[in-house]
């Protein structure tokens, strides 16, 4: 019982203190903009927290002409998925013309 009070106590206490300075913070921006401004102002701070949370998650973004919203390229090489199909079948042809397979290959090495 005292472990999970720690724990949570530990967790939650700098965010209870972080949100209060980030609405402190935040309510005295709103106190200096017009008050036919503040919806917009909200509205965009939504916008850009939104926009920041879907970064993290590590998807990508296309704006230019039309929106869209898709999961970044998973690939860790940075190629795109018929360069990698190009490369295996590379690699397929010349283990033909070797006379071995990939799996051989690999275990001669």
């Amino acid at each position: 019982m005292a472990l999970a009070e720690l724990i949570t106590g530990l967790l939650f206490t700098p965010v209870r203190k972080l949100g209060k300075e980030f609405g402190e913070s935040f309510s005295g921006l709103l106190d200096v903009v017009p008050t036919a401004w503040q919806p917009i102002i909200l509205a965009l701070f939504v916008l850009l927290i939104l926009f920041c949370l879907v970064l993290i998650a590590g998807y990508k973004i296309h704006l230019p002409f039309f929106f869209e919203l898709s999961p970044a390229n998973t690939n860790n090489i940075g190629i795109s998925r018929e360069e990698m199909m190009e490369l295996k079948m590379s690699i397929k042809e010349i283990s033909r013309v070797r006379g071995t397979t990939c799996e051989e290959q690999h275990h001669l090495r």
